[in-house]
């Protein structure tokens, strides 16, 4: 693959993984919300740690991964 492929598969990654993590924090968000109506709920929406969810740490590992990748085959190919 071309050092630039590296690239765009890493912000892919690095994109998906924050997409997870808005989702997940919106669908918090959602849920208080909907229990506000009911009249008893806590003072805060209940946040579940980023450490729970398996899929964001895999994607931001992917995405490191792939960048660290970029930066090798970048270097290799500006080589003579």
């Amino acid at each position: 693959m071309k050092y630039k492929t590296y690239l765009l598969l890493s912000c892919s990654f690095l994109l998906a993984a924050g997409v997870i993590f808005t989702i997940e924090r919106l669908g918090a968000y959602i849920y208080w919300n909907g229990r506000v109506f009911t009249g008893k709920y806590p003072k805060s929406p209940e946040m579940s740690s980023a450490f729970q969810n398996f899929f964001l740490w895999l994607f931001l590992a992917e995405s490191a991964g792939l960048f660290t990748a970029f930066i090798i085959k970048r270097k290799d190919d500006s080589k003579p």
